[in-house]
């Protein structure tokens, strides 16, 4: 009796970890997908257009009143979406939902569509509204910690 009790636990448990390697793998696939289909918008719109970024020193400050004019092409864009770990777009995505609503989203996704300078400044507007202080920072971090693949 024992034995047949080992035995289905061994099953229940390599069940379980079949189970917890999918989703895992499910939710690499979504994540990568979901912001496929964001940059996939963006890229749709953008066709040599310049866009003005903050620049962050080593401290994660945004030095103010200083930018860097990047030009943004699909090739470009695809090439940084697949840079950025899925970690930490999981991150990125968990601080996000931790701060802004349904509305919130739906506000920023719509600037994916015609990117230009006028809807960066609006989702940044967006953001420092809405996002914490200690939020800010931590966002500030993953932005700096890829500024560099824009260069």
């Amino acid at each position: 009796m024992q034995k047949k009790t080992k035995k289905r636990l061994l099953i229940a448990l390599i069940i379980f970890l079949v189970v917890v390697v999918l989703l895992v793998i499910g939710a690499f696939v979504a994540i990568n997908y979901m912001f496929s289909k964001v940059t996939d918008s963006v890229a749709e719109t953008m066709s040599g257009e310049v866009v003005s970024m903050p620049v962050v020193d080593e401290n994660n400050t945004v030095v103010p009143g200083k930018t860097v004019e990047i030009v943004l092409d699909a090739d470009k864009i695809k090439q940084l979406e697949s840079k950025i770990s899925v970690s930490d777009k999981l991150a990125v995505l968990g601080l996000l939902a931790q701060n802004l609503s349904a509305d919130d989203y739906s506000t920023l996704l719509s600037y994916a569509t015609g990117v230009d300078n006028s809807k960066v400044e609006a989702a940044f507007q967006l953001m420092r509204e809405k996002l914490t202080p200690e939020v800010k920072e931590e966002i500030k971090s993953y932005y700096a910690k890829y500024i560099h693949l824009l260069e």
